[in-house]
């Protein structure tokens, strides 16, 4: 609890689904304050977006309770996703549906 998972601005090597637990998802306002974006529960994937697309982590993630973790770095993930279709398949809908709630959160 209270750990940071990475932090914004960190290199995306990995992304993670939580298993148990809930995670804060933080970023830095212009007056350094830091601002709760969203409360992440079990089930749900997050860290995707600098994996898959090679930038920077776009947010801070920290453990708001204990929790448990896997982390898929991006040399398995990518492994998974040619050598199990099925569970390649099942990752990917988690992802769209995951990457769609938070477009619907942004578009208010």
């Amino acid at each position: 609890e209270g750990e940071a998972i990475f932090r914004e601005g960190d290199a995306g090597s990995f992304m993670c689904i939580l298993h148990t637990g809930q995670v804060a998802v933080q970023k830095t306002g212009p007056d350094g304050q830091v601002i709760t974006m969203a409360t992440l529960r079990s089930g749900r994937a997050f860290g995707e977006m600098a994996v898959l697309d090679g930038e920077r982590r776009s947010a801070t993630c920290v453990a708001a309770t204990n929790c448990q973790l896997l982390n898929l770095g991006k040399d398995s993930l990518e492994k998974m996703l040619n050598d199990a279709p099925k569970i390649a398949a099942k990752i990917i809908r988690a992802l769209a549906v995951s990457l769609s709630k938070r477009l619907r959160m942004a578009d208010g």
